[in-house]
């Protein structure tokens, strides 16, 4: 649309060149009739793009190695999770159990109190995903009560409490799809 109604040659070389082609001709497609449309067509066709790219497998963070403190990582949906790092006497590399590992990290912040944005972090990467707003929600229906208040007035809820109510939402779903 740019090229038949300027009368300009497109450059094709590259998707970069097309970017920056197209970059240079954003005020005049901001004014076109048609330029809400073309937003949309660009934006539809980098979403495209950004699909068909291979990224790189999710991990899951499993805490520090027992023996040299660096990061675990397990693929989403492995049972277990070797260290990169260490190497034993014998060659092989320690190996974790997610579930375990999982429980472990748990245990670990059972005590912790956070805000609803640090928790909703927490969670979604020991448990499963949790949006902040579920957290507000379960609070503004009087479900979750803070156990404090952090300096600058945000209210800090006890990690298990949060936990609970993911295990009772998640088996109300689970009784829901079943039935």
């Amino acid at each position: 649309m740019v090229s038949d109604e300027r009368g300009v040659t497109v450059p094709m070389h590259s998707a970069a060149t097309l970017a920056r082609y197209l970059l240079g001709n954003v005020e005049w497609l901001r004014h076109h009739p048609a330029g809400a449309d073309a937003v949309t067509e660009i934006r539809d066709a980098v979403r495209d793009v950004r699909h068909a790219i291979d990224l790189p497998n999710v991990r899951v963070y499993l805490g520090a190695c027992n023996d040299c403190g660096e990061g675990l990582y397990a693929r989403e949906g492995a049972s277990q999770a070797a260290c990169r790092t260490c190497v034993t006497p014998d060659g092989e590399r320690p190996v974790y159990e997610v579930t375990e590992r999982r429980q472990w990290m748990l245990a670990t912040i059972e005590d912790l109190e956070m805000t609803t944005p640090q928790a909703a972090h927490a969670l979604s990467v020991l448990i499963r995903e949790i949006k902040p707003a579920m957290i507000h929600t379960w609070h503004a229906r009087d479900k979750l009560s803070p156990v404090s208040v952090d300096e600058r007035g945000h209210s800090r809820f006890r990690i298990p409490d949060v936990a609970a109510l993911m295990l009772q939402a998640g088996k109300a779903k689970t009784k829901r799809m079943a039935g």
